[in-house]
């Protein structure tokens, strides 16, 4: 048969090393070497058969994504990441010839969006910059049902970027189109991303509205896995609205569905919101505790959301005046974010850096603190700037101790010094304002 005659022609190839065999996945997994692949690329190219392997390739993929989108609900975490993260750059080719050489862009917008749990997963940064490449690229005529796919993905990946105004237009005009084309499903998820960024904004009524009619809606449809966000968000709304006794028991409840699909990611981000309430009751050593179990699974996990999880173990570490300690975590958070260009996380990471240089001072008069308190003053204002720009806010984690900071430094070096040195920071550059945060 023909899969016969395929195996026999691999294990031909193998055994003349020019093609590589992974036998430690579940399925082997057959490479052609590089050399191999240059000479079979040089030969497509002469025969002119190139796109035509290229467009295979990309349905081959689309049909790959596709089918690993629709597990997304049902798989364990571990075994659907792995599976993920092996096909990445397959996928990337397969955007690029479809999307970047707008050679097959109905091809291409469908790839991108049913990438969406992979880009939230594992790669947010760079599935947005698919994303925004898929919706401009989308014609008038473009099927709803995808682009309100799109426009999800597009809100996934903007709140694992801490962007929550983009996060909410984005779930709002997926919400329209998956309400205009009756899908239940799409509509559920839109109204939990929706009310997570109300709730993240600020604004727990709004989000609790939406939240609790997508939980009923997550149950009578039985999907495991958002009914578990539906339940966090609607702690994270009760949380926002000051309800801490409210929100406690959604959390553990949420925890409780995430064990059952053994959702390792979904667990770690529970615990580490459940540290940023125990925080906000006063509880910083619990929330230590428990940011740092979440932040083991995160870094396990690869998760992309490690860098915002190390800046605020650095900032629950300065409320408990472990300055060194602290100093370390938002360092990493810092680098990690700089990798992964999360601008966010950079300026959360350099306002931790500013506090840790100026607050370990005490009250200490000396050149080395004033040198210190000057630098933390124009870094703050950097923060204040960047993060109007980027049409976000702090959270409580962050506004606490920017509040504890601006205080020490109106004490020290005085109010009209103070704005002075805020006002100079606000014009500096993300480069320069990093190199300040990493002098002391």
């Amino acid at each position: 048969g023909t899969e016969l005659d395929v195996l026999d022609l691999l294990s031909s190839l193998a055994d003349k090393s020019l093609v590589t065999v992974d036998l430690e996945r579940a399925e082997p997994r057959y490479s052609l070497l590089e050399s191999a692949r240059y000479y079979a690329r040089e030969k497509l190219v002469a025969r002119d058969e190139q796109q035509l392997v290229a467009a295979s390739h990309a349905r081959a993929y689309l049909e790959i994504a596709e089918r690993l989108e629709s597990t997304y609900d049902t798989d364990p975490d571990d075994v659907w990441i792995s599976r993920a993260q092996y096909e990445l750059d397959n996928w990337r080719a397969a955007l690029e010839w479809s999307l970047g050489k707008g050679r097959d862009v109905a091809l291409g917008l469908r790839l991108a969006a049913a990438l969406g749990p992979v880009w939230m997963r594992r790669a947010a940064v760079e599935g947005r910059r698919w994303i925004r490449m898929a919706l401009e690229a989308a014609a008038a005529d473009a099927p709803p049902s995808v682009v309100a796919r799109l426009e999800l993905a597009d809100a996934n990946v903007a709140m694992h970027l801490t962007l929550w105004k983009h996060m909410l237009s984005s779930a709002r005009r997926a919400l329209g189109l998956f309400e205009q084309v009756g899908d239940r499903r799409g509509t559920a998820e839109a109204k939990i991303v929706a009310g997570r960024a109300l709730a993240l904004l600020g604004r727990p009524q709004e989000a609790e509205a939406l939240l609790r009619t997508s939980l009923e809606m997550c149950q009578t449809l039985g999907i495991v896995r958002l009914t578990g966000t539906a339940l966090e968000s609607l702690a994270m709304a009760r949380m926002t609205a000051g309800d801490l006794a409210g929100s406690r028991p959604l959390y553990l409840e949420a925890l409780s569905v995430f064990a059952d699909i053994q959702d390792e990611q979904s667990i770690a981000t529970v615990s580490a919101n459940l540290a940023g309430m125990e925080f906000r009751a006063g509880n910083p050593e619990s929330a230590l505790r428990l940011a740092q179990d979440a932040l083991v699974t995160q870094r396990a996990t690869n998760n992309p959301r490690v860098a915002l999880l190390l800046c605020n173990i650095s900032a629950y570490l300065v409320a408990t005046r472990r300055f060194d300690e602290a100093r370390d975590y938002a360092r990493e958070g810092l680098t990690l974010a700089e990798e992964r260009h999360m601008e966010v996380q950079i300026a959360w990471a350099v306002q931790h850096l500013a506090a840790i240089a100026a607050l370990r001072h005490g009250e200490v008069q000396s050149e080395s603190a004033a040198k210190d308190r000057r630098r933390a003053a124009r870094i703050l204002g950097f923060v204040d700037a960047r993060l109007i720009a980027l049409e976000t806010s702090r959270k409580y984690t962050e506004q606490q101790e920017r509040d504890a900071l601006l205080t020490a430094l109106r004490e020290a070096i005085g109010a009209a010094a103070l704005d002075d040195l805020m006002a100079a920071g606000a014009a500096m550059s993300e480069d320069r304002a990093v190199e300040e945060s990493l002098y002391y």
